[in-house]
C-alpha cells in the first residue's frame, strides 16, 4: 500500500481466493470446479488490468507484486486454520495467531520507539483490537461454517469499502483502470456471492 496506494493495495491482497480455489482442493482431496477456474481466471484479468507495466522498477507494479505475494501466504494461512483449526472459536484462533506472527516478526524489528503520547498509544490499542483483532476473530470464526475458498471469495467486497475510505479520508483518486480492474474482480465475489445462497 505505501508503493502503490490503499485502493491497489487492497486490490492486490483481495486476489488471494484465486490461490484458495487452486490450493484448497488439495488439502480437501477434490478436483477443482470448472467454475472456480473460470472465477479465478476473472480475477486474474482484473489484475492485469490493473498493472501499469511489466516493470519492477514501477512503484506500482512492484506494490502489486507484494500485494499478490501477501496474497498467496494469506491464503495458505485461511486453508491451514480451515484444515486445521476449525474446531478453535475465532478468538482462540486469533490469538494463536498473533503468537505465531510475533514471534516469526520479531527479528525484523529493529526501530521501536516505546515512547508514545497517550492519544497516539489509544488509537494504537483500538486499531489493534477493534479493527485488526475483532475482524480476523469473526473472519477465523466464518471459516468454521463455511470453505476458505467461499469466505475469500466474499470477502473480496472490503477493497470497495478500503477505496471509498482512501478517498473520502486520504483523498486518493481512484483511477479509471483501478475502477476497472477491481470491479471485474468484485464481480467474482458477487458471482461466489450468488453461489453461496
Amino acid at each position: 500500500m505505501q508503493l502503490s496506494g490503499v485502493a491497489i493495495g487492497m486490490i492486490a491482497l483481495y486476489t488471494y481466493p484465486i490461490f484458495t480455489v487452486f490450493l484448497e482442493p488439495f488439502f480437501k482431496g477434490h478436483k477443482i470446479n470448472g467454475l472456480d477456474i473460470t472465477l479465478a481466471a476473472v480475477m486474474l484479468l482484473g489484475i492485469i488490468i490493473l498493472v501499469p507495466e511489466l516493470d519492477l522498477s514501477n512503484r506500482t507494479t512492484e506494490g502489486i507484486g507484494w500485494g499478490v505475494f501477501s496474497a498467496l501466504l494469506f491464503a495458505l494461512r485461511n486453508i491451514l486454520q480451515r484444515h486445521y483449526l476449525s474446531a478453535y472459536g475465532g478468538d482462540t484462533s486469533i490469538l494463536y495467531q498473533g503468537f505465531v506472527a510475533a514471534i516469526a516478526v520479531s527479528p525484523f524489528i529493529s526501530n521501536f520507539d516505546p515512547q508514545l503520547a497517550p492519544p497516539d498509544l489509544l488509537k494504537i490499542l483500538i486499531l489493534g483490537a477493534l479493527f485488526t483483532a475483532l475482524p480476523h476473530a469473526l473472519f477465523a470464526s466464518s471459516l468454521r461454517y463455511l470453505s476458505a475458498k467461499t469466505v475469500g471469495l466474499i470477502a473480496c467486497l472490503q477493497p470497495v469499502y478500503g477505496t471509498l475510505l482512501a478517498w473520502l479520508v486520504l483523498h486518493e483518486q481512484p483511477t479509471a483502470t483501478v475502477l476497472l480492474g477491481g470491479g471485474i474482480i468484485l464481480f467474482t465475489a458477487a458471482v461466489e456471492t450468488y453461489r453461496v445462497r
